[in-house]
């Protein structure tokens, strides 16, 4: 048997965390309409995989529509600071600058620029 709590993630808990924040009184509603939501999901996949995902899914938007309700459009604004540093954390790609112009990927403006030949002149020169 598929529970929720077996296949939530970091992402779905905090979301369920603001939804208690926000529901108060009507999170029990909004989580026994996701519970039901939930088992249609399941039954309707025969897949397991498809069965976890859809179940989820739906679950999530059953809670989502109770929040729209309340007015809240970007759940994420509402995290408190120690998980808002948690959830924006982007990972970079090894090898990959986005830094602005001017400054390096630790954000450490730059304080000169490259003074010696470029590798094309240096490739240039072993080639004759």
């Amino acid at each position: 048997m598929i529970t929720y709590k077996s296949i939530c993630n970091k992402d779905d808990k905090a979301f369920l965390k603001v939804a208690r924040k926000v529901l108060r009184s009507d999170f029990d509603l909004a989580v026994d309409d996701a519970r039901k939501a939930f088992q249609v999901a399941c039954a309707s996949e025969s897949n397991p995989l498809h069965r976890v995902n859809a179940a989820r899914k739906a679950a999530n938007l059953e809670i989502l529509k109770h929040l729209t309700e309340y007015g809240v459009t970007n759940w994420r604004e509402l995290l408190d600071e120690k998980n808002q540093k948690a959830h924006s954390k982007v990972r970079q790609t090894p090898g990959v600058n986005t830094a602005s112009p001017g400054k390096t990927a630790s954000g450490v403006k730059k304080t000169g620029s490259w003074k010696g030949k470029s590798i094309l002149d240096m490739s240039e020169r072993a080639s004759k």
